[in-house]
């Protein structure tokens, strides 16, 4: 277990007592069809969903409902939120909650089961918003240093020229290429995705910015050629 020392060096500030909450909805990833449609070809083909901040757990549930054959791991700091989410969990019997920061919750999922870092995975990376210092960057860095193949989708992402997706900025932090970059290991090779569109396709919130990074696998353009009028890709090295 970590001393309280390293857990305040490794996870930083808390969250606050105050939790901004979403209304609990049926569908996940805000409702944006086109996103949904590229996030659910993905896990078509994988073994696990993990995503980080739960909050009321829509998308989490969005996701089990609709995969039952992939294992879906989540986790909400908040105790209130996290015992909301996890009563909407209760007929899924493929959802992992724990009522955890996102750091500590990577890196349980690795030390009780080294597996998991073997396994194709979808990330949802949405443990950032308002009034605390977020984990994200350390959410990429472990994400990228141990797990072998990933498509890392992250929440709420500013999208370079193109002003119809909104994004989270908070107290010098803006949810943006260059204050995650420098998170992503060395040691690969990415993709990275963008969408493009412009319509709004959701019902419950208006266009929210978002970015995929994949890497470690050999079919990737095969998949992403689906949605070519959606999204653009860019391949970088770290």
């Amino acid at each position: 277990r970590f001393t309280n020392k390293l857990r305040s060096t490794f996870f930083g500030k808390e969250q606050q007592s105050e939790r901004i909450l979403a209304e609990f909805i049926d569908i996940g990833f805000h409702g944006d069809q086109y996103l949904i449609s590229i996030i659910r070809s993905f896990l078509h083909s994988s073994a696990q969903f993990i995503e980080t901040g739960a909050n009321v757990g829509s998308t989490l549930y969005f996701v089990a409902k609709n995969h039952a054959d992939v294992i879906c791991y989540s986790c909400e700091p908040h105790k209130e939120t996290y015992a909301f989410a996890l009563s909407k969990m209760k007929a899924l019997g493929n959802v992992r909650l724990r009522n955890e920061m996102s750091p500590l919750f990577l890196h349980n999922l690795e030390k009780e089961d080294n597996n998991i870092l073997t396994k194709d995975t979808v990330f949802w990376l949405d443990s950032h918003g308002y009034g605390f210092t977020w984990p994200l960057k350390k959410e990429v860095e472990f994400i990228t240093k141990h797990f072998e193949k990933a498509y890392i989708f992250i929440d709420d992402f500013r999208v370079p020229n193109q002003p119809q997706f909104i994004h989270d900025e908070y107290d010098s932090q803006v949810c943006e290429w260059n204050f995650i970059k420098n998170e992503l290991s060395g040691a690969r090779s990415y993709n990275v995705v963008y969408p493009s569109y412009k319509d709004k396709t959701s019902k419950h919130h208006p266009l929210k910015g978002w970015i995929l990074i994949e890497y470690g696998h050999d079919n990737f353009y095969e998949l992403i050629t689906e949605f070519k009028d959606l999204v653009s890709v860019h391949m970088i090295e770290a």
